[in-house]
């Protein structure tokens, strides 16, 4: 696990404390003691923040180490997801280019980050590693997809409701500013770009 998420970790359960001064001095067997502490005897929220703050901070790292391959390869970093399921954790890895994703794609990238992971070992636990097209039904990401996107049909998830609803579904209209345009049912709905939670295409048959 990586400084960072040590002490992000246990700067939240502990309170502010200059953590990075222990790992300095050699004290990481100390630490992981302390994080089997807090994963045994903390609360159930706290222990499941916890994890997504790891999950989060993991994702990120990634993100950091991988980005530059993707793009050298003429390729979109799309998504990432670390998730646990059952017993194993899962590293997926997203990846999109104009034409789509094929099967060639997805074995030659997966190689080369392999290999970048493997170097710069950012993840402590075992995991599978797939790297994959996003599909039909494509995370939108950032502002500037709704603008590619413009046309589809988009399921967004809000922080808080809108009309008493936190899932909304509709055409992209436009993006003006920082709002994004739906026509949902004939209706033109604007959302706030900083009130999307999640957000994704909704394929069409």
């Amino acid at each position: 696990m990586s400084t960072n998420v040590f002490c992000d970790i246990l700067s939240m359960v502990f309170g502010k404390v200059d953590f990075n001064f222990f790992l300095r001095s050699g004290w990481r067997p100390l630490f992981r003691l302390m994080l089997e502490i807090i994963r045994r005897f903390s609360g159930k929220h706290i222990a499941m923040e916890v994890l997504k703050l790891s999950q989060k901070r993991t994702v990120e790292i990634v993100e950091e180490l991988i980005t530059p391959c993707v793009q050298e390869s003429g390729m979109e970093l799309v998504d990432i997801e670390f998730v646990k399921e059952g017993a194993c954790w899962y590293l997926r890895i997203f990846i999109d280019k104009p034409g789509g994703i094929g099967i060639e794609d997805c074995g030659y990238l997966s190689r080369k980050i392999d290999r970048i992971l493997d170097e710069k070992d950012p993840i402590p636990q075992s995991y599978n590693l797939e790297v994959s097209s996003p599909g039909l039904e494509r995370p939108l990401k950032k502002l500037s997809d709704f603008n590619r996107f413009a046309g589809n049909i988009a399921v967004i998830t809000t922080y808080v409701p809108y009309n008493g609803n936190k899932i909304i579904a509709g055409r992209i209209a436009a993006v003006r500013d920082d709002n994004i345009i739906l026509d949902s049912e004939g209706k033109e709905l604007t959302i706030h770009y900083s009130q999307v939670a999640s957000a994704r295409l909704k394929a069409e048959f």
